[in-house]
């Protein structure tokens, strides 16, 4: 089933789930670009992305575990209990981390700021993963911006309706306009360029 929704989601490198837990086997692979996607699928879920908010989390007893079972939030760059730590990151909003020793530290981070929705995915770090993914981040947020399409097009303009079918026009059914909600990202730099693709909607 999962290597199945890998495909549903658009993974292109090969990745291949051999078990469920992550656990190594000599078939199982994984990509970062791949992690990225699967990630994003994940924090748009509005329950996964909410179970990351929670520090210490108390799981339902099972017939295994009748006492329940509490998990706890280790990702050092989301829950901190000191906020001027090198690694807290106040726009890192959810995250998983792992680690095997085939595998290393993995890190699988998503941050927030303006506008810009950021994932970092770190595989075989080395006890640098933290770290990787707040330079990752910097640079990401730094370096690009969230802009409104409508706010910055100065070469659209309004197109007159002058289809007809069967005789009739359609004047009064159709119009072209930009989507005000239609963002773009781009480079920092590329403010000065005032013409971006707009973004119709029908």
């Amino acid at each position: 089933m999962m290597n199945e929704k890998v495909k549903e989601l658009g993974c292109t490198d090969g990745t291949h789930f051999a078990n469920p837990s992550g656990l190594n086997d000599d078939t199982q692979v994984v990509s970062a670009y791949d992690m990225a996607i699967i990630a994003q699928a994940a924090f748009n879920n509005s329950d996964v992305f909410g179970n990351f908010q929670y520090q210490v989390y108390k799981l339902a007893p099972t017939q295994n575990n009748p006492s329940g079972a509490t998990c706890a939030n280790e990702h050092r760059l989301i829950i901190t209990d000191d906020e001027t730590s090198e690694l807290y990151c106040p726009e890192a909003k959810a995250g998983k981390t792992g680690y095997t020793s085939l595998a290393g530290n993995t890190l699988v981070t998503c941050a927030e700021r303006d506008g810009i929705t950021l994932i970092a995915v770190v595989l075989n770090g080395h006890q640098s993963h933290y770290r990787d993914t707040k330079a990752l981040f910097d640079f990401g947020f730094s370096n690009f911006q969230s802009l409104k399409a409508a706010d910055h097009e100065t070469t659209y303009r309004s197109l007159e309706n002058d289809m007809t079918i069967a005789g009739m026009t359609a004047k009064d059914s159709i119009s072209l306009s930009l989507d005000p909600d239609s963002r773009v990202i781009l480079p920092r730099e590329a403010v000065r360029f005032r013409t971006l693709i707009p973004v119709f909607r029908l």
